[in-house]
Formats: structure tokens, C-alpha cells, sequence
């Protein structure tokens, strides 16, 4: 990890450490992140124990120590990827007979 990362790891860790009660109330797949997180695991070991994304750690143990600290959790909405529609409504099967392919 680089530096920058490593400080980002060692304050979740640090704000989860100072209350290790928060593991209890979280679902078992994020409560697993938090133990091995807590237990000195890097970020990377996790995500291949997990089977999961390094993203999918850094907001799993962001969200904890939101919750740590009495904030709410984040839930980023994600835009666009594979499989989405870059124009929504605007094609053959919209079920408008007004649209372009329905004559």
C-alpha cells in the first residue's frame, strides 16, 4: 500500500479499535472485515480472504468507523457500467408507440 493509504488504514483502525462494541452490530460479512482489519491484515489480504474488491473493504470498514464514530453509513449510488442504458426509455422496446422502431 502506499503511504497515503497506510495512514487511511491505520485512522479506520484507530476509530474502530476505540469501540470494539460496533463489530457486534454489523452483518457478519462487514463484522469479518472490521476483525481482520482490527487484527493488522492489509487491505489487499482481506479483499482475496473475502473474495470481494478492495473497494468493497475500503467502504465496508469506511462505513463501520462512520458508524464507530455515531455517523451514518454511506450508500454511494452507482452510474452507468456494463450493462446500463445510456439512454433510457429511448428505443424500440420503451412501450411508447410514439418511439422510434414501434411503427
Amino acid at each position: 500500500m502506499t503511504q497515503a493509504a497506510d495512514n487511511s488504514m491505520q485512522s479506520l483502525v484507530d476509530q474502530l479499535a476505540a469501540q470494539p462494541g460496533v463489530v457486534a452490530g454489523l452483518p457478519a460479512g462487514d463484522a469479518a472485515i472490521v476483525r481482520a482489519a482490527l487484527a493488522g491484515a492489509d487491505v489487499y489480504t482481506i479483499a482475496q480472504a473475502q473474495g470481494v474488491t478492495e473497494g468493497a473493504i475500503w467502504a465496508a470498514l469506511t462505513n463501520a468507523a462512520r458508524t464507530a464514530t455515531g455517523q451514518a453509513p454511506t450508500h454511494p449510488v452507482e452510474v452507468g457500467g456494463l450493462g446500463s442504458d445510456p439512454s433510457p426509455g429511448d428505443d424500440a422496446t420503451s412501450g411508447d408507440p410514439t418511439a422510434a422502431g414501434d411503427e
